[in-house]
């Protein structure tokens, strides 16, 4: 039954959550500042620890490092984070050959999106550009923040729009 949201974390029904009072350090606010300027939010991955050094992870556009190499000279998808669960052939007909990025301008911000994307098209050469979106309302958020994206960023980039079904069809 969870959706996610949080609103029952006070009395999960299903007694999935509990609330666990401990004592912590008190919050650092110049350790967080620190952590959140390094140059991806995780830190405790090693990519030269992987042989494929094409990994494509982190997928959240909110954790990926613009540096990454996972960007240069590729074909660039960003996706709504529910496409792929929501349509059978996304990874044989949309994502294949990609680097993938995932988010939702639903629930997150546009405005870092748009910084973020901006950021690494600045950063890399982008053979391509394709934005698999729902046929949602909220998904107009995640294609209007990269093509914002696309024009800050002073890239001639066409971009490409999938847009997936509610019945997850490629429409």
């Amino acid at each position: 039954l969870c959706d996610g949201l949080g609103a029952c974390m006070g009395g999960c029904p299903e007694n999935a959550l509990k609330i666990i009072e401990k004592t912590t350090d008190d919050f650092d606010e110049e350790a967080v500042k620190k952590h959140l300027n390094k140059k991806s939010f995780c830190s405790s991955l090693n990519m030269s620890s992987f042989e494929d050094k094409n990994l494509n992870w982190p997928l959240k556009i909110s954790l990926v490092s613009p540096d990454s190499e996972m960007f240069h000279d590729k074909d660039l998808l960003v996706a709504a984070d529910c496409a792929s669960a929501c349509c059978r052939d996304f990874h044989g007909k949309i994502a294949d050959g990609k680097t993938v990025v995932i988010g939702c301008p639903k629930l997150n911000n546009p405005e870092e999106y748009m910084a973020k994307l901006r950021e690494i098209l600045s950063k890399n050469k982008i053979r391509s550009l394709t934005v698999a979106r729902m046929e949602v309302p909220c998904c107009t958020g995640l294609e209007t923040a990269v093509k914002k994206s696309v024009g800050q960023s002073g890239q001639n980039l066409e971009v490409k729009i999938i847009t997936i079904s509610r019945q997850g069809k490629i429409v």
